[in-house]
């Protein structure tokens, strides 16, 4: 209940010797703000002869200290981890399938946190990581006070410093997702869904406030949907991951379906459309436009291809399985006629 009612508040509170020292919201005159101080300290380490994040990272890769291969897992990863969640969702009721599951989901997450401490290690020496680091001193110095409302003096400890013991105390995407489900903010949460009258200026919310309103909408679509999963799977966040997984999938195969319908009707007697891609994006792009049938009949062609090299279009497997159909019907439809 404490963290239900910290966020709503909009404060953190922290101890500093003996004093009770409080974190508030920021206005959007201070993001204002610091947004310009953050943009001067970006240029001025820009003209000092700073690297920016991207040179960096061409850095890292000339010294050996970061690689293309795991630019390429970072990348991956992500993808991986939204199938594994769609496996767990799917053998939530086999035990020992779902728990080994889990087991890969914390390697991966693991492996995803290592990579991208790896990737940043030097992040905080950069143009972007020196504007950043600004911009949150700035915003700390304008909103940290003392119980009685009277501004926190500096000048014992660094805004860097407070900063920390700020985030360390703040609560994480995780913890307030939990929070949203609590009963007592479900009601709280039932009676009232205007966020200027839970909170104040809608504009001025904290971030952890603007969480918890966009998980406390997750859930009423999830308790909204026509095929609303059990309160088993709601309760255990990877297995509900799973089941938005499944769901985004479903529609989006019911959109290709729509396309491919569309495109079919533009082209009627068409046997297949090639659609022409200017780059590896738009061929991503195109590839996802397949149905699963589609997309099955594509990889057979590729297998074939790389196994006997360049083929004739009549040659491959599924097309001569299509006209020896259609040599079928043509000859029942002939005898029919006699």
């Amino acid at each position: 209940m404490k963290d239900l009612y910290m966020i709503v508040s909009g404060k953190v509170k922290l101890r500093f010797k003996s004093a009770d020292i409080f974190v508030s919201g920021h206005s959007v005159l201070d993001h204002y703000e610091s947004e310009i101080f953050a943009e001067e300290l970006y240029q001025e380490s820009f003209e000092s002869g700073c690297y920016t994040q991207e040179e960096m990272e061409d850095l890292l890769i000339k010294k050996g200290w970061w690689s293309d291969y795991e630019d390429e897992q970072l990348k991956a990863l992500p993808e991986n981890l939204e199938q594994m969640k769609l496996d767990y969702y799917n053998n939530f009721h086999i035990t020992e399938t779902r728990e080994k599951v889990r087991g890969f989901i914390d390697k991966t997450l693991s492996k995803i946190s290592s990579l991208i401490m790896k990737k940043n290690v030097y992040y905080e020496n950069t143009c972007e990581g020196i504007s950043d680091a600004g911009k949150n001193d700035f915003l700390i110095e304008r909103s940290t006070f003392y119980e009685d409302g009277t501004k926190f003096d500096f000048k014992e400890i660094s805004p860097r410093i407070v900063a920390g013991m700020y985030h360390k105390h703040s609560l994480g995407s995780d913890k307030i997702r939990q929070v949203s489900k609590n009963d007592r903010w479900r009601a709280i949460w039932s009676t009232c869904k205007e966020p200027h009258r839970l909170f104040g200026r809608t504009c001025d919310m904290t971030d952890m406030q603007i969480s918890l309103l966009n998980w406390s909408r997750v859930y009423d679509n999830v308790y909204e949907s026509s095929e609303t999963p059990t309160e088993e799977i709601i309760e255990d966040d990877l297995a509900l991951d799973g089941w938005f997984v499944a769901q985004r999938r479903k529609r989006e195969e019911s959109l290709k379906g729509d396309r491919a319908d569309d495109l079919a009707g533009k082209l009627k007697g068409a046997g297949e459309i090639f659609i022409p891609a200017v780059d590896d994006e738009d061929a991503k792009r195109i590839q996802r436009m397949n149905t699963s049938a589609g997309k099955a009949q594509s990889d057979a062609r590729f297998r074939e291809l790389k196994e006997k090299g360049v083929m004739e279009e009549q040659d491959f497997n599924v097309v001569r399985r299509e006209l020896a159909m259609a040599g079928t019907r043509l000859a029942t439809q002939t005898a029919k006629g006699r």
